[in-house]
């Protein structure tokens, strides 16, 4: 993933097939022995990618799947309680050809940085206005990591990932909620049925809050890399999380993680240090006709990947992506834009009012744009912070 600043080591145990995790302050994942993409030494933290494995769609934990890694929702327990509704056939599949184009936009140089302003393309944009200091969320505050944020589009319903104790996995996805977007969040819960005993990242909810991607290293078949992204869906808000499967189509032999669905459903960005990058932490993007279909083969977005590290693209429409990217050093919050789906997007711009000195990463945006929640380690351990305008 990415983010940059200050760097802080979190190595978790993970299986023996995938070796040592480490995260940088962003809790960006690392190859062994990769040197940055910007040029410097080695980063802090490692991953050792798992060896072949089948592109099987079956689902790792014994739930029913189609050949596209989709799974009827069964069994499991939800993190908040509620009672189980059965479920709907998991989405995660789907053919589509496309992508973006793989010219334009940045360069594998490393791209140019754009200055905001009232265009649009920044951070203090327009009649948006510019955004207020960042604030912990203070329901969630403590002294555990907890990073990857994702919303549903009411903002009622919050997931992340998180090391805190009564896991089952060195990090895993916890579960929060609220009323109205005026009401204090509750304490956070273990999101059960989405865990294992592996570990668990960068979960990213749909809007409607029914269907969930994650990213994952557990064991199972199907399994192509070290972390693979997988799935899960259920019938209706509060309902039962189906057994999560893996999504074949979109997963590597490399690392993958923070796909992230358009509006729409039928386009997922995500970030992979897969081949056809630059290198390292990448973005790319799927598409597919409909949401019964296989997701297609993901296109590298050229214009929003760099020779820096970039990751956790969030699009708030089809047209507007916000990012982390460690373009000028420190993993900071970037907004990236373009006129319609046929325009590449324009050059990242880095958004001053939410950046510090350490890392600052993974921002989920309101569909309004006027709400934004990330996290960063800037109080020394990684932490979940809100921000208006």
């Amino acid at each position: 993933m990415r983010r940059g600043g200050v760097l802080l080591a979190l190595v978790l145990a993970a299986p023996a097939a995938c070796g040592r995790i480490g995260y940088d302050v962003e809790g960006e994942l690392d190859q062994p022995g990769r040197t940055a993409k910007d040029g410097g030494g080695a980063d802090d933290g490692s991953i050792t990618p798992a060896s072949g494995g089948a592109s099987g769609s079956t689902s790792a934990s014994g739930g029913a799947s189609t050949a596209s890694g989709a799974t009827t929702a069964s069994g499991g327990t939800t993190a908040s309680g509620g009672a189980a509704s059965g479920g709907t056939t998991a989405s995660g599949g789907g053919v589509g050809s496309g992508g973006v184009s793989a010219s334009g936009g940045a360069t594998s140089s490393g791209g140019s940085i754009g200055s905001g302003g009232a265009t649009g393309s920044g951070g203090s944009s327009g009649s948006l206005g510019t955004w207020q200091a960042p604030v912990v969320v203070a329901e969630l505050a403590g002294t555990s990591n907890d990073r990857d944020v994702t919303l549903t589009a009411d903002r009622l319903e919050m997931y992340f990932r998180s090391d805190r104790p009564g896991g089952s996995g060195p990090t895993d996805l916890w579960v929060t909620t609220r009323a109205t977007v005026t009401s204090s969040w509750g304490s956070p819960v273990l999101a059960t049925a989405l865990n294992g005993k592996s570990t668990e990242l960068t979960p990213e909810i749909s809007p409607d809050g029914l269907t969930i991607w994650f990213s994952s290293n557990r064991p199972g078949p199907g399994t192509v890399g070290s972390f693979d992204i997988w799935v899960s869906t259920r019938g209706s808000r509060g309902g039962t999380w189906a057994t999560p499967s893996i999504v074949p189509e979109v997963s590597s032999s490399a690392v993958d993680f923070a796909a992230t669905p358009f509006p729409d459903m039928l386009t997922l960005m995500l970030t992979s240090q897969r081949t056809g990058g630059f290198g390292g932490d990448d973005i790319f993007l799927a598409t597919r006709p409909d949401t019964a279909t296989p997701w297609g083969t993901p296109v590298h977005v050229v214009e929003l990947s760099t020779a820096s590290d970039d990751s956790g693209a969030f699009p708030v429409t089809a047209n507007d992506v916000y990012l982390s990217s460690k373009i000028t050093g420190d993993q900071e919050i970037f907004v990236s834009r373009r006129t319609s789906t046929s325009d590449p997007f324009g050059a990242p711009a880095r958004i001053p009012e939410l950046g510090s000195p350490a890392s600052d990463e993974a921002p989920w945006v309101s569909p309004d744009e006027r709400d934004v929640f990330f996290s960063s380690d800037r109080t020394g351990v990684y932490q979940i912070y809100e921000a208006t305008r």
